[in-house]
C-alpha cells in the first residue's frame, strides 16, 4: 500500500519532487492555449501579454532566470516559438535556453542595450512633455500615457503608477482644476490608482457642457468678439426703442406741425438753426429726438 502511486504521479519524471508534479500537470493541460503573435509594431504589448500567459503556465520564471531541467526549458522555448512570426522561428529555435531566445526576440525587435537606452531616453522626454491634445478625452489621454509607460517598461525604464497618476493630474485641462483640488484634498494621492483617477475625472467630464461659440479659461466663461458686438448692438437697440416714437414722438410731431417752417422746409428750431428744439425726452433727458 505504501508503494502505491497516485495517477498524477505517473505523469511526472521519477526524479522530480511532489511540488513539481502538480506544476507539470498544469502546464501540459494548459499548453494548447493560443499565444499572441508578435508583429513588427506590437512588441511592447506582446511582451506584456506573453509574460502574463507564461506566468499562468508557470513558465515565466524559466524564461527570466533559466532552469536546470531540460524538459522545462523546452516547454518554455516551445511557447516562444509558437508566439513569433515564421521568419523569426529559425533565429530562436536553436537557442540553448528560453532565456536566450527571449533576449534574441527583444534585440531583433527593439535593438541592443545601447539602442534600448537611447530609445528609452527619447520616450521618457516625450512622456514628460505630453499634454492633452485638442478635443482629446480623459480616457484617450490616459490610454496614451499608459501606452508610453508600458513601452518604457519594455525598454528597461519602468514608470511607477504613482508617477503616472501625478503626470495625468498635472497635465489635465484647466476646467478640471477644481476636481483635482478636491481629489488631492479628500483622498490619499499616494494610494490612488490610474483607473480610479480616470474614473473620477471621466465622471466629471461627462457632466461638463461646453457653451457653443464661447471660450472657457480657468473655469470662467468668456464671450467671443462677435458675441460682444451682438450684445452691444442689442443693448443700443433697446436703449433707442426705450425712447420710442409711438408716444412722445407723436406729441412732438404734432407740436412741430404747428410751428412755422423756414427755408428748406425745416422748422425754425431745427438743426439748421443750430439751436435745440426744446423738446426733452422724458426717459433719457436728451433734446431734439
Amino acid at each position: 500500500m505504501g508503494d502505491e502511486k497516485k495517477p498524477s504521479d505517473k505523469l511526472a519524471n521519477s526524479s522530480a519532487g511532489d511540488g513539481v508534479v502538480i506544476q507539470r500537470v498544469i502546464r501540459e493541460v494548459s499548453g494548447g492555449s493560443s499565444y499572441p503573435v508578435l508583429t513588427k509594431t506590437n512588441y511592447s504589448d506582446w511582451a506584456l501579454l506573453m509574460k502574463v500567459k507564461l506566468k499562468a503556465r508557470s513558465l515565466w520564471n524559466i524564461v527570466e532566470n533559466g532552469a536546470a531541467d531540460e524538459h522545462d526549458e523546452m516547454m518554455a522555448l516551445e511557447a516562444l516559438c509558437s508566439a513569433v512570426p515564421p521568419e523569426m522561428v529559425s533565429a530562436i529555435v536553436g537557442k540553448e535556453s528560453a532565456k536566450e531566445a527571449w533576449k534574441t526576440i527583444a534585440e531583433m525587435r527593439v535593438g541592443s542595450e545601447r539602442v534600448k537606452k537611447a530609445s528609452a531616453e527619447q520616450l521618457r522626454r516625450k512622456f514628460d512633455m505630453a499634454t492633452f491634445g485638442e478635443g482629446e478625452s480623459i480616457e484617450d489621454y490616459a490610454l496614451r500615457i499608459n501606452s508610453m509607460a508600458s513601452t518604457l517598461a519594455t525598454l528597461g525604464d519602468p514608470v511607477e503608477e504613482g508617477k503616472i497618476v501625478g503626470k495625468i493630474m498635472r497635465s489635465i485641462p484647466p476646467r478640471f482644476k477644481q476636481i483635482v483640488i478636491s481629489i488631492t484634498t479628500l483622498l490619499d494621492v499616494t494610494t490612488l490608482t490610474v483607473s480610479d483617477l480616470v474614473g473620477r475625472l471621466k465622471a466629471a467630464e461627462d457632466t461638463f457642457e461646453e457653451a457653443p461659440g464661447s471660450l472657457q479659461h480657468d473655469g470662467r466663461l468668456y464671450l467671443t468678439e462677435e458675441e460682444w458686438d451682438a450684445r452691444r448692438k442689442k443693448q443700443e437697440a433697446e436703449n433707442y426703442s426705450g425712447c420710442g416714437t409711438s408716444g412722445d414722438s407723436g406729441r412732438r410731431g404734432g407740436g412741430r406741425r404747428g410751428r412755422s417752417r423756414g427755408r428748406g422746409g425745416r422748422s425754425s428750431g431745427g438743426p439748421s438753426s443750430g439751436k435745440p428744439t426744446g423738446d426733452e425726452c422724458r426717459r433719457c433727458g436728451k433734446l431734439g429726438h
